[in-house]
Order: C-alpha cells, then structure tokens, then sequence
C-alpha cells in the first residue's frame, strides 16, 4: 500500500523570503552567520583528556553508587523501571561500556564540537537555557543538552514548521522522520536511538508546554518566524517525569529591545504552498509583547489533498517591581484539511497522484493559556504556573467518523534556592504539580461519509499529582554534580457508553533517582555521565 499522508514533507520550500523590519523604519533581509571554532590539535587534546582522567574517575564512581541505589523505584510501567533484585549485571556493563565510549569520544569531542559550531548548532560558555525549569548555565548542566543558537536557525530559511528546521539542522541524537506514519499534524521524534513516537518528548515554547493533552505534539502550533534559540535535552529528568521519558525541547521566541519591531514575510514552494507570516514584537518601561501570526496552505501529492493552517501565539509580560515578572501565553491554532487514501501497488503504478474514494476531511481546533508568575525572593527564585488547554478534533477516516474533545489543566510551583557551601555553589530546586486531563471519544460508521451507527463512545479521566527534589552542586568552575528525586502517582478511569469492557480504572506510582555529573574541559570541551531511573 503506498500513501502519501504528509505532502508538504514531499514538496521542498522555494527561496523567497522577504523580511520588513519596521522597528527602525527600514528594510531588511535574511542573511547567513556562520560560526568558526579553532580547537587545536589533536594531540594537545589527547594528552589534556588522560591529565583529567582521575577526576572522571569521580563521574564514575557516582554512576556506581545510583546504579545501586537508583533502582529501588516502583514499576511505573511494563518497562520503564528496573526491579532492585535483577539486572545488576547489566549495570555494570553500561558503566564499563560508558568508561570506553567516554573515554573514546573524549579524543573527538573538541573536535566534533568544533564541525557543530560551523553550524551553530551547539553553543557553550555564558548561555542560560530554562529547559530544566530554572535557569542554569549550559555547560553547568550536567545533562546531555544541545542549544541551537538564533544564528544557526537564519541558515535554514524556509522552514514553515519546527520539525522541518529540526529535520534541516539533523542535531546528534534527534532523529526526525521526514514522513511520518501517521496524520502530518502528529509530529514525530525520537532521541538515543529510541523508538519514534509522537508523544515521549515534552515540547515547551518559552517553558510553556505545547503537546496536547494526550501528549500528542502537533508541529504546526509551535512559532517559528522569530526565535532566539531552541534548547534540546535528549535524557530524561527528574523535574519532568514520565512525561519526557525522551527529552525535552524548548523554544525560546526572542525579546525585542526597542518599543515596536516587526517583520513579515511569504514563502513559497512546490505544490501550492504558501506561508504567509506577521510578527510584531517590543519592549517598553516594565511591559514586553510578542506576536506571532502564520497561515499556512499547501496541496498533497495526490489529487484532492491539501491543508490550511492558522497558528497564532502571543506573549505578554510585566514587570510589577525589579523581583517579579507576571507573564501570559495565549496559542490558537486551526487545520482544515482533506488526506489522501491509500494506493494499491497497481493503482500506484497506473497513476501516484490519482486519490480514489471517498474524502478524508479533518478539522483540528486547538486553545492553549498560561500564566506564569515569577519573583526573585533574595537566595530564592519562585515560579507559579498555571495552563490550561482545549482541544478538539474532528475527521472521517477510512469509512469511520472520529471526534476527540479533551482539555487539561496544569498548575505547578517551583522553588529554588542558592547558597554556597565552604566555596562551592549548591542549589536546590523543590516543585510539585497537579495535572487533570480528560477526553471524551466518539466513533460512528460513515460509510460514503455519511455519519451513522455509533460504534465507540468513551470518557477518560486522567489525573496525577508530582513533586521533585533536585541538588545542584557546583564543586568548581570545571565540575558540577547533580542529584534528584520525583515522586508521582497517576489515576485512570474510563467509562464505555456502547461497550461496556471498555469501562476501567487503575492507578500506580513511582519514585525516581537521578544522579549525574558535569565536567567542563579547558579546550571549550564538556563531557556528561548520569544515571536515571525514569
């Protein structure tokens, strides 16, 4: 069977773009900054890496003692925890398969870091990344973190949607499939190595999160005229839980230094796309304002395929006093769509662009706001989140009528706390959350499109609760060591309206360590080792 479920991954972007910025009055274009990044020579790196090997020795030894202590949760899933009487074997293999990886790759880290920076792609030093829910110096996280900087996402214009940007940049260890298996708003990932999935990376625009309510990351929702870079984790963390079992990516949009600055813009490419976009951003007194607005419209492959998109995101934040910010985020986004019908190899053969059957339309409907309250407490930074999101989708699909209708609220609080020890820095983060979801599924047969017998018809209620611990010492400039521990419990229900097997209820919890360690290399190197049992 062949199947062209994602057109506009088919047909690759033109080059026109046109940029006006109307902060200044005058007319700007896109222009490529590349980054140069002289490393030295190999033997120098050689010889600095074994002069720091007893030191990675301390890395080592606190793998050791996490796989002894971290797996002692409670199973959380079938396969997400490892029980504390098995596998110690294999805890040993992965710390002596870590040593020699390490170990090896430490001789062409500066190196690789070096053909990176050619892109822009990994950025060190003084940068602040708030992917860990608190801002932290990115070669002080002792995480497997990669900032893609404002300079490297101007290489690549064109790009209507984040994944097609990510798909471009090819970041080590983020694979993006460039036609995923299922509908084109389901954005697909997949990080180490792991298993593509739509789900198991948590997506955040400027620390809100943006997948569904299922989880679902939809990529054509997320801004992408004016960023100021993107942040990729690619382990898991204690301040997330099972809800980035595979990382998390944060966009941060950029904060614009004059009142009023504006930009506006079309692309266009193969098979009808066009990509209209608006951007209006500034900053005045205590008041900031970001503005986001795209419509995107393409035609499939086939015949009869198309989608319209509209996506509006703002940003609105004040400043109350010089300790305290008070931030809103507002998201709307629309798709009306119609999806091809899959081919038979002889279909395919007679014409691939033919589209027999009856119409597969879709109308997605997505709300998303947030507020975020932010005060400085002298040693202490406090965070207040509140998001709530509404979402509904509608679309007949192979002879059936779906209709999903969910929407979830999510309040967290975060704490940190800086003090030193002796001469060493400590932080200490604290933070709890609560999360309801629910959704309501409806299926009915349509047969030639008309809506008739309801074969499905079921409630989920999905509630859970959180709180996480998390010690960040920084030993010296060079070496930061990092502890945590979540705790979560979840509870399930659902109710069958037609069937009544499918009404169920089940509920667990789980307790998850994490230990790592970060070490930063005088040639501008940086080698991580953790362990987590998430």
């Amino acid at each position: 069977m062949y199947h062209w479920l994602n057109p506009k991954r088919v047909a690759r972007w033109g080059s026109q773009s046109v940029t006006m910025a109307i902060g200044d009055f005058s007319q700007s274009f896109l222009c490529n900054i590349g980054v140069q990044n002289v490393t030295g020579d190999r033997k120098e790196v050689v010889r600095i890496m074994f002069r720091n090997a007893l030191r990675i020795g301390i890395a080592f030894k606190i793998m050791f003692l996490g796989c002894v202590i971290g797996p002692c949760g409670i199973d959380y899933t079938d396969s997400s925890l490892w029980p504390c009487q098995k596998h110690y074997l294999k805890h040993y293999m992965v710390l002596i398969l870590t040593l020699v990886f390490t170990l090896v790759g430490m001789v062409d880290h500066t190196f690789a870091e070096g053909r990176a920076e050619e892109h822009g792609t990994l950025t060190l030093g003084d940068v602040v990344v708030t992917a860990p829910k608190m801002e932290t110096q990115v070669n002080k996280t002792p995480t497997n973190i990669t900032v893609i900087s404002k300079e490297a996402i101007q290489q690549y214009p064109g790009n209507a949607t984040v994944f097609d940007l990510l798909s471009d940049i090819q970041v080590p260890g983020l694979y993006v499939p460039s036609i995923p298996n299922s509908l084109p708003v389901d954005g697909q990932l997949s990080t180490r190595g792991g298993e593509v999935s739509a789900w198991a990376v948590r997506f955040l625009v400027n620390g809100i999160e943006f997948n569904k309510g299922n989880g679902y990351i939809v990529p054509g929702r997320i801004p992408v005229h004016d960023i100021e870079r993107i942040e990729i984790i690619k382990t898991p963390s204690a301040e997330y839980g099972d809800q980035a079992i595979g990382g998390v990516i944060n966009l941060v949009t950029r904060t614009a230094d004059k009142p009023l600055e504006a930009k506006a813009g079309i692309r266009t490419g193969g098979y009808g796309t066009e990509d209209y976009y608006a951007v209006i951003n500034g900053r005045q007194d205590r008041w900031s304002y970001f503005l986001d607005a795209g419509f995107l419209n393409f035609k499939g492959y086939q015949h009869g395929a198309y989608e319209d998109d509209v996506n509006l995101y703002s940003r609105i934040a004040y400043q109350p006093d010089d300790a305290s910010t008070i931030m809103f985020h507002g998201s709307r986004y629309s798709s009306d769509a119609n999806y091809a019908n899959s081919l038979t190899l002889a279909q395919f053969e007679e014409d691939p662009r033919q589209n027999p059957g009856d119409d597969q339309p879709l109308d997605d409907n997505y709300y998303l706001g947030a507020l975020v309250y932010d005060r400085s407490l002298g040693d202490a930074d406090l965070s207040l989140k509140m998001e709530y999101k509404d979402e509904k989708t509608q679309m007949f699909w192979s002879g059936l009528w779906f209709e999903f209708d969910e929407w979830e609220a999510h309040p967290e609080l975060t704490l940190a706390w800086h003090h030193n020890i002796g001469t060493m820095r400590n932080m200490i983060s604290i933070g709890g959350e609560y999360r309801y979801h629910e959704i309501d599924t409806l299926l009915n047969m349509a047969p030639d499109n008309v809506i008739g017998t309801r074969i499905g018809d079921r409630n989920r209620e999905d509630t859970s609760w959180a709180a996480y611990l998390q010690d960040e010492l920084r030993i010296t400039d060079a070496l930061t060591l990092t502890a945590g521990l979540r705790y979560d419990y979840y509870q399930q229900e659902q109710v069958g309206n037609v069937n009544a097997s499918n009404t169920w209820e089940q509920s667990n919890s789980a307790i998850s360590p994490k230990i790592g360690a970060s070490y930063s290399f005088s040639l501008q190197g940086q080698n991580t080792v953790g362990f987590s049992n998430l």
